[in-house]
């Protein structure tokens, strides 16, 4: 029987498991990695820490592996966008820069008063956002101009770990799509390039497009000492982390719409074609399936939002078991009627990208009188993130009426209940629970042929939760959606002169 080992590098969290040639489970691993905010608004990691806790993961699994020749191949999928640069030695540029990061918030401005970000979405199909490669190449270049003329190579967050696996620099379509790809040629654009002001040899840094179930190399006999891997085992090459979630739910076919309740808050619709339509709106992701695109509403109004308030208001109950304290917040949510006894939560902690591009946007409650309650106040919250997603959905006008959901979030039945009562599409939340991991293990599967990709998908979705829209419920929220939208509306010039004072 031949096994596969995906691996899921979060931004908070990594994780490795192990299956067998039918999809099950056979070994599970995870490890932290430090955030570092060394300034506000600043997020970085160290690259080598990202490394060694794969290595950590892989390990744990490789100790505990009865038999590890029967690995066929290992696959990764990681965290997107942000910049992960190697010199010429192979060594990290710097700190990797992550995709939350905003210290390049006024070039990203500049962009749209100048129409360039317009005119980059025409051709490209993706927004410019703080977070992404190319404002912050372009800051780095500005204000390091030393560091900046070190890069060797510009890749993802999986192509780091690929390469320490293989020594091959090389990065997949789904990666690559943001921000310098023409979605319609699927290769490198020089015009996005020389539209963003970078020279032409900006194109020789970024890595050779391999589709995410091409075999990349093979273990390093360096890298096989310390995750235990055996040398010359395949590295099939992976790919963005929301399409491998995506597939491991069965989002696999165009039309559907899935959502990730994570640190990001993502949404997406796939499609048979790139779609640039409504302007200015989203991202368009090659997807690892042929012939397929994805139009992707990435906002950051995500799971952050609850683990600050949770942090704050209910540090208390940290110290007991979290499965208690679940439940009871739980408990607390349900006990307040729909509209949160009249408060309301804007869900921007880390700023936004999607529906609209603002790295100054912050998390704020409204409507708080003197009877409101620590209650109240975190069932907006948790009304919040339903808000937040019926908003992404309908700046593409998308009429969802059904949504495969994933992601920490969907583990929390009232949540999922409170987003199909807010949106009104029926919510189908799959029983597997590693799905970043299955969809690496499920390239990693197809690249050497153990199986076809799509049968671990049907192995592992045995079951889903499945949760209704309450029609009563659904017509209040129509009604305090549209208050949603309004303060969202009036909060632009407060952020807008926030910044200008505490900048």
């Amino acid at each position: 029987m031949k096994h596969v080992i995906g691996i899921d590098v979060g931004t908070s969290l990594i994780k490795a498991a192990l299956y067998d040639d039918e999809g099950t489970t056979l070994l599970h691993a995870s490890s932290k990695v430090k955030v570092m905010y060394p300034q506000e608004g600043y997020a970085e990691q160290n690259m080598n820490d990202v490394w060694e806790g794969v290595v950590s993961c892989v390990r744990k699994i490789t100790d505990r592996c009865d038999d590890v020749e029967s690995i066929a191949a290992v696959s990764c999928a990681g965290q997107g966008d942000g910049l992960w640069s190697i010199d010429s030695q192979g060594q990290p540029v710097g700190n990797a820069v992550l995709w939350s990061d905003n210290r390049a918030s006024k070039i990203v401005e500049e962009w749209m008063h100048t129409g360039v970000s317009h005119q980059f979405f025409t051709t490209s199909g993706n927004t410019l956002w703080p977070g992404c490669t190319a404002p912050i190449l372009r800051w780095l270049s500005n204000h390091d101009p030393d560091q900046y003329q070190r890069i060797d190579t510009i890749f993802y967050c999986k192509d780091w770990i690929n390469y320490n696996l293989t020594g091959i620099t090389a990065t997949d379509y789904t990666d690559g799509t943001i921000p310098f790809m023409d979605p319609v040629t699927g290769e490198f654009s020089t015009d996005q390039i020389r539209l963003l002001g970078f020279e032409d040899d900006l194109l020789e840094k970024l890595p050779p497009l391999k589709s995410s179930f091409d075999v990349l190399g093979t273990v390093t006999n360096a890298a096989a000492k310390v995750t235990g891997l055996p040398e010359g085992l395949p590295v099939v090459t992976g790919m963005i982390d929301v399409m491998a979630n995506a597939i491991a739910a069965g989002a696999v076919l165009p039309g559907q719409s899935f959502s990730i309740i994570g640190t990001t808050l993502l949404n997406a619709i796939l499609m048979d074609r790139p779609v640039s339509e409504p302007a200015d709106v989203g991202f368009m992701l090659t997807s690892p399936l042929e012939h397929q695109w994805v139009r992707v509403l990435g906002s950051l109004s995500g799971t952050p939002n609850l683990d600050w308030f949770l942090r704050e208001l209910y540090d208390s109950l940290h110290c007991v078991d979290m499965g208690a304290m679940y439940r009871q917040i739980q408990g607390e949510v349900e006990s307040v009627p729909v509209g949160a006894n009249g408060v309301s939560f804007l869900p921007f902690i880390h700023g936004e990208r999607s529906p609209f591009v603002n790295a100054h946007a912050t998390s704020s409650f409204l409507g708080i009188r003197e009877k409101t309650t620590r209650a109240d106040m975190l069932r907006a919250v948790y009304e919040s993130i339903g808000f937040a997603t019926k908003h992404n959905l309908s700046s593409v006008d998308a009429q969802v009426q059904e949504m495969l959901v994933t992601g920490g979030g969907s583990n929390d039945d009232v949540w999922c209940q409170l987003i199909a009562d807010i949106t009104g599409a029926k919510i189908r939340v799959p029983d597997q629970k590693e799905l970043g991991t299955l969809g690496a293990a499920i390239a990693a599967a197809r690249g050497v042929g153990v199986l076809d990709a799509l049968a671990f998908v049907s192995s592992e979705k045995r079951k889903e939760r499945i949760y209704t829209p309450d029609g009563l419920n659904h017509a209040r929220y129509e009604k305090l959606y549209e208050l949603y939208l309004l303060a969202v509306d009036r909060m632009m010039p407060y952020w807008d002169k926030r910044n200008e004072i505490y900048r």
